[in-house]
């Protein structure tokens, strides 16, 4: 299966430009591919924690996966996404105070955004073919945890105090999320495009790790949601006092991907052009490129 899929891969361009090439505007899908890596309240550096990228723990990278749809226009470019990724952190990564916690999570989140993305012309010495990107979106997530070989889905848990604290309830499983990035488009055969990429996320929940305030009365959290949810809730060996800190709701949790994105042009919205020299042209006088001319055959002619 996966032979055929690279196969696949592989000849799409090929076939899709087969018959014509393109001309700006145009349209490309987009697929990515990544690690993922998680800034949240748990694991971390040994130090108190933070979210920003020092408080990063390897040991912990997990994965995403993505497509997309991208309107390009020269050095102008807005796209439509959807992404999957699994986000995970432990206190046992780390020596500092708060590895007494002994908490753990691996959250999966369903990412939707909208990003507008302006790319340096090729022409540019240097900084030919970077870009920068900004958007806006949702991520849907739901934090889970391991207990005694079972999973439990953290949030109808309670785990501080939710389902029983006056004026509290459940968090929500959705937050609006703001993606920005960078990186460097490669041009490869057949107009396609070979993206290292840099990609981060701004969210506004503090419990994509399902830890955000401080410990709740683990009698009470069994009396609503079971045993498990109270050994979920406080996994300490000596027992934490209620009322003291779990987690730092000051910090919004965070996440980022750095890997590929591959970008294969959709001829069926697209003109006739040669996309190295339209690309050349400047930032946005990019229809003043002669359009290459092709035969029957989808053969390139020589211009004149």
């Amino acid at each position: 299966m996966m032979k055929f899929l690279t196969t696949a891969l592989m000849l799409l361009p090929t076939l899709v430009f087969a018959q014509r090439g393109l001309q700006y505007p145009y349209w490309s899908a987009k697929i990515t591919a990544s690690p993922s890596f998680f800034l949240s309240d748990l694991g971390g550096k040994n130090a108190v924690g933070t979210n920003d990228p020092s408080d990063l723990d390897l040991s912990e990278t997990s994965i995403a996966v993505g497509f997309g749809l991208h309107y390009n226009a020269g050095a102008f470019g807005i796209g439509a996404n959807a992404l999957y990724a699994r986000l995970k952190a432990d206190d046992a990564n780390t020596q500092a105070l708060r590895s007494i916690r002994q908490l753990s999570v691996f959250t999966d989140i369903v990412e939707t955004n909208v990003i507008v993305e302006l790319t340096v012309p090729q022409r540019v010495p240097v900084l030919g073919n970077f870009y920068v990107n900004f958007g806006g979106g949702f991520v849907y997530y739901q934090p889970k945890a391991e207990l005694n070989g079972v999973v439990y889905k953290l949030r109808y848990l309670g785990t501080e105090g939710q389902l029983y604290l006056p004026g509290k309830s459940p968090y929500s499983l959705f937050s609006p999320v703001i993606p920005f990035g960078f990186g460097k488009k490669i041009p490869m055969a057949n107009g396609t495009r070979l993206c290292l990429d840099v990609s981060l996320r701004k969210t506004f929940t503090d419990y994509l790790d399902d830890v955000s305030t401080v410990y709740a009365d683990p009698a009470r959290i069994a009396e609503q949601a079971g045993p498990a949810a109270a050994a979920l809730a406080d996994r300490s060996v000596d027992g934490r006092a209620v009322g003291s800190r779990r987690g730092d709701r000051s910090d919004m949790d965070n996440y980022f991907m750095i890997g590929f994105r591959y970008e294969v042009p959709l001829t069926v919205f697209a003109r006739d052009f040669n996309t190295t020299c339209a690309f050349a042209t400047g930032w946005t006088n990019y229809k003043s490129a002669s359009p290459r001319k092709f035969n029957r055959r989808g053969r390139a002619r020589g211009r004149r």
